[in-house]
């Protein structure tokens, strides 16, 4: 996980609205919110983020144990594992989203165990 909370610094108020798409500091707000989930990825792209309203920040970890999952893939609604991102067995990835912005996770066999942290004010 990265060392600093923070998206950028100006301005420094937080959104007015989930539509408000300014950088802003995430840190040190007193309405922080965090979601968190625990996803099963197949061969079937499936989302990974959950939503959270606001969300700003986006943390994609595989845990799986299996070598055959070893390779999380990620990207938009129409992921492969030809043409995602690869996030290899342990690996993370953290990510500036906008709130309405989904992100799909596919593996090439068998199935992943992966956790996802979703920040945002």
């Amino acid at each position: 996980m990265p060392h600093s909370t923070a998206l950028l610094i100006e301005p420094e108020t937080a959104p007015a609205s989930e539509t408000d798409e300014r950088p802003y500091l995430i840190a040190d707000r007193t309405n922080f919110a965090v979601k968190s989930a625990a996803v099963t990825v197949g061969t079937t792209a499936v989302e990974l983020t959950a939503g959270l309203a606001r969300r700003r920040k986006v943390y994609i970890k595989s845990v799986s144990t299996s070598v055959a999952s070893s390779v999380l893939h990620v990207g938009g609604s129409g992921v492969s594992t030809s043409n995602g991102y690869p996030i290899r067995l342990k690996d993370e990835l953290w990510l500036d989203l906008t709130p309405g912005a989904a992100i799909y996770g596919i593996v090439p066999s068998g199935t992943a165990n992966v956790r996802v942290l979703e920040a945002g004010v």
